[in-house]
């Protein structure tokens, strides 16, 4: 989605350059981040760039925001506020012209109350939210993403479909792992198959992959039968491209829920 929105936004000839916080160690994520300069401690022996120099005149996507250290976090929302940073060891200030865009699948404004994620980062960060509906709400998307891996998956000239009486099944896909688990399944369902096509048996998920009308969180009937697109609206998604135009640099933030 991070990628979609910088393709079709006025940035598409830059990059997306992406942080994953949760894989990069809490001791090694400030100069990942903001990078370092030459002399800033033993080994450093030229300067690095961080992820938000890197990104200049594109996007910086913040993986699982949630995952930032607590002492990390003001110079995040320190350059939110100024565009500006300061790479480690140096004095000097790096500024910087790009859109940040946040994911995370964890509760910020709970996180915000229990004192674990700083507020004035959340309400910097949180310009326009767009949340992810689960895989298992969107059966639109099920069915195409389906049919997609059996042709991603099947061996060179061979071409294997998928049985319609798959979309029919009765109940809700649950499908915890969204898109890596479906593709999972049609991708052993490819290995195992004999012939040229794969029925319920062979396509085996959790309680089906046919649509089914329930009620989500908070008593908000749920998406399900529907796709990405018709759940969120193009309208949220032409304002979050349409609203870096002429910025110096803008953020958002993306809640995909599992």
């Amino acid at each position: 989605m991070a990628r979609l929105i910088h393709r079709l936004s006025p940035r598409p000839g830059s990059s997306v350059c992406g942080a994953e916080l949760r894989r990069v160690p809490e001791t090694l994520l400030e100069s990942e981040l903001f990078g370092y300069a030459r002399g800033a401690f033993t080994g450093a022996v030229m300067a690095k760039p961080g992820r938000f120099e890197l990104a200049h005149r594109g996007t910086l996507l913040l993986d699982e925001v949630g995952e930032m250290p607590l002492g990390l976090q003001p110079s995040c929302c320190g350059f939110c506020r100024s565009g500006s940073f300061d790479r480690l060891g140096d004095t000097r200030s790096v500024h910087v012209d790009l859109r940040v865009i946040s994911t995370t699948n964890r509760a910020l404004s709970e996180m915000v109350r229990e004192g674990k994620f700083r507020a004035d980062l959340y309400y910097r960060l949180n310009v326009i939210a767009l949340r992810l509906p689960p895989l298992r709400e969107r059966g639109e998307d099920i069915r195409e993403l389906a049919e997609h891996f059996a042709r991603l998956y099947s061996p060179q000239g061979k071409s294997l479909r998928l049985s319609a009486e798959i979309f029919g099944a009765p109940g809700n896909a649950r499908l915890p792992g969204n898109a890596r688990e479906l593709g999972n399944c049609v991708r052993r369902a490819v290995a195992l198959a004999t012939g040229t096509e794969i029925g319920r048996e062979g396509l085996k998920v959790r309680r089906g992959i046919g649509p089914k009308r329930r009620r989500g969180r908070c008593g908000r009937r749920s998406v399900a039968g529907r796709s990405l697109w018709a759940a969120i609206g193009w309208a949220t998604i032409a304002a979050m491209i349409s609203c870096g135009r002429g910025c110096r640099w803008k953020t958002w933030s993306a809640s995909c829920s599992k």
